[in-house]
């Protein structure tokens, strides 16, 4: 009915509009070019209703109920994005209490897993240090130092480890201390039965040299070839004491070498 209205006042046709109670199709006779002077008059008026026709072109005809309802669902609208909104901020108070606590919680593992991390390191250390002072005597050991102790008090495995390296040390020690008493021993043999075989080698050799010069007594020569194989004897048997002396003294330390140019 508007669009009709609209139509008839503009002088437009109505005919492709749908048939309407009340309003007929109208086609509008074309105005002659003698009547332009009627239009520029009609101009005018056109150009004060248009601003009217606009407005209410913009602002659509409502009933008052319709108005009433319109007002209230924006009322119902505004509450609801007021709620809305609340609902939302609660939400969000809410996640963040919630990241707040899991972050306490994961800062509390992270401090807690660093400790247990320290404990852990210590407890270790505390376990390595018995096995590091073994390490340390036991290169003691390798330096041919003996028989010293490790003081460890505990009744475990390295407990158990240290008395054994203990009892290691003072065997190592007391073995040492026999050897040495039998090199001693050895020694002094040695020095004993070199010296109690040269002492013997001495006269043979000497008489070797009275019978070869014929001081008591001419000899055949079967005779001298026989002294003579007992005094070549008595010497090589003398060169190998002397060599056995040598060794003895080399290995006290006492053999001293007198270096020539040759």
């Amino acid at each position: 009915s508007f669009e009709h209205d609209i139509r008839t006042i503009t002088g437009q046709t109505t005919t492709d509009l749908p048939p309407l109670e009340g309003h007929t199709s109208k086609i509008l006779i074309e105005i002659p070019r003698k009547n332009s002077q009627s239009l520029r008059e009609l101009e005018p008026l056109w150009e004060a209703i248009q601003l009217r026709i606009k407005i209410l072109e913009d602002q659509t005809m409502l009933s008052p109920e319709f108005q009433m309802a319109k007002n209230n669902l924006g009322a119902s609208k505004s509450i609801d994005h007021s709620e809305i909104d609340e609902l939302l901020d609660a939400w969000n108070v809410e996640l963040n209490k919630q990241d707040d606590t899991e972050q306490t919680v994961i800062q509390t593992l992270l401090i807690v897993d660093i400790l247990v991390f320290g404990v852990v390191i210590f407890v270790i250390r505390k376990s390595l240090s018995p096995l590091q002072i073994i390490s340390q005597w036991l290169s003691r050991v390798k330096e041919v130092i003996y028989g010293e102790k490790i003081n460890y008090k505990g009744k475990d495995e390295v407990g158990d480890l240290v008395e054994s390296f203990n009892i290691m040390s003072n065997t190592i020690k007391e073995k040492e201390e026999e050897a040495k008493k039998t090199d001693i021993a050895k020694d002094e043999f040695l020095a004993m039965i070199t010296h109690e075989l040269k002492t013997p080698l001495v006269p043979i050799q000497g008489y070797s040299d009275l019978l070869l010069s014929e001081h008591l007594g001419t000899l055949t020569d079967m005779q001298k070839e026989r002294v003579s194989i007992i005094k070549s004897s008595a010497t090589s048997l003398l060169d190998i004491i002397s060599d056995l002396l040598d060794a003895q003294k080399l290995e006290l330390g006492q053999l001293r070498m007198k270096k020539e140019s040759t």
